[in-house]
């Protein structure tokens, strides 16, 4: 299982977040309006044997000082149940990606968003992958 930056088409993508529940947000059309909104789409997927297990629409803005940030709106989309083992591994590799991303790109935070109620995450996930609850919307 690994992440990596997305390649495939239009139409795949959007079919997996039509099928896993992703809202309008995580859709191949709302990263590019945000392209052209002072917003860069990346679009990162986790893989095993073929098969997209996670895929995750991050929106990076660039802000003074060469430095930037990443925001997930409502996603990460995952095509297991969040409380599984298969679905925290997902997020694990997802995680370590986007770590590293954001370093590279001087991300100064990432900011993740599901598109699901809290209640369905396993109690201290988040917060045993480093993510900080935050009430605050960006879009």
């Amino acid at each position: 299982m690994h992440a990596q930056q997305f390649s495939g088409s239009k139409k795949t993508w959007n079919s997996f977040a039509q099928l896993h529940g992703g809202g309008i947000l995580q859709s191949y059309e709302w990263g590019e309006f945000r392209n052209e909104h002072e917003w860069t789409a990346h679009r990162v997927v986790v893989v095993e044997e073929n098969a997209i297990l996670l895929q995750a629409q991050l929106l990076e803005k660039r802000l003074p000082l060469g430095k930037s940030f990443f925001y997930c709106p409502e996603g990460p989309v995952l095509s297991e149940e969040w409380g599984t083992s298969e679905a925290c591994d997902a997020l694990e590799a997802f995680t370590s990606f986007l770590r590293s991303f954001a370093r590279e790109r001087k991300a100064i935070f990432a900011k993740i968003d599901p598109h699901i109620q809290r209640e369905a995450i396993p109690d201290g996930w988040l917060e045993s992958q480093g993510y900080v609850d935050s009430p605050e919307d960006l879009q």
